[in-house]
């Protein structure tokens, strides 16, 4: 049984999980996710709907070559500074987003497995004072380049600036899993469902938070938790806790976050902090 973990996006971790046993259910092709709020009765999820509330300040500036780069540590092991940059603003799915020329720093497996040619766009955009993150399909060679993983994208609102501390909204998502063979004597893989449940509280706001000898005052932290399961397997769950730290009118500064695979008892922590950053 293999996991995809932590493909690691700067405000949070998915998880995407591939399992090989069963046979399952298909997904119903007109199913994307849904959002229970109970603080403003917002349930459509991917933002299209009318704005949660009004927006109090741009904490995660959108504009076309905007860049952020990051200091990056995986399980205190420096790596390679991480760069996200915004290099165009496009129209996907009826919506006027913003794409990321780089949004994701790894993908793995929770048995150190590299995950090559992976395929995969985010994009991003404000409606009133959510900020909706949208992951496009992604698709990856897996075991050697012998199939070819494909998987269909979401959307989930990452941050309510309007909200005060302690107000919390869930997000959930169901993604398939499909595996196509390049070889045709090799057996065909089922199709996996992965059910994913997103977790989000107002932790902070209005607080100053230091970051690389920098000072950012008016910093939003948003926790979240992440629960990811596949139905076939509802125990094997595994876990992201993660916190963000949302800057006004410099984005995101900081984010933590720690990925736990219960059924491998694997856990991971990365971090990022902003080093630089470049805004139009």
């Amino acid at each position: 049984m293999k996991k995809l973990k932590s493909l690691t996006i700067l405000t949070l971790s998915v998880l995407l999980m591939t399992t090989f046993s069963c046979e399952n259910e298909p997904l119903d092709p007109d199913y994307n996710f849904e959002i229970d709020s109970e603080i403003d009765g917002n349930t459509t999820g991917d933002g299209s709907g009318p704005p949660g509330g009004p927006s109090t300040g741009d904490y995660w500036p959108m504009a076309v070559n905007n860049v952020w780069t990051y200091d990056y540590t995986v399980d205190s092991e420096v790596q390679d500074p991480y760069e996200m940059e915004i290099d165009a603003n496009v129209n996907y799915q009826g919506n006027s987003v913003f794409r990321y020329l780089q949004f994701m720093p790894t993908t793995t497996a929770t048995d150190g497995t590299e995950f090559e040619g992976v395929d995969l766009t985010t994009y991003s955009r404000k409606n009133g004072g959510d900020y909706i993150m949208t992951i496009g399909d992604l698709q990856a060679d897996y075991l050697g380049g012998m199939f070819t993983l494909n998987q269909n994208g979401y959307s989930i609102i990452v941050l309510k600036d309007y909200e005060e501390v302690g107000a919390t909204w869930v997000s959930t998502a169901q993604t398939t899993t499909s595996f196509t063979a390049l070889d045709p004597t090799l057996p065909e893989l089922p199709e996996v469902i992965t059910n994913l449940e997103y977790n989000f509280e107002i932790a902070e706001k209005g607080v100053s938070v230091e970051v690389n000898g920098v000072t950012y005052n008016d910093v939003i932290k948003v926790e979240m938790l992440l629960n990811s399961y596949s139905p076939e397997f509802p125990s094997q769950v595994i876990t992201a806790e993660s916190e963000l730290y949302y800057a006004l009118d410099v984005g995101i500064i900081k984010s933590v976050s720690i990925t736990n695979d219960e059924a491998d008892g694997v856990e991971s922590v990365s971090v990022l902090e902003l080093n630089t950053y470049s805004l139009n």
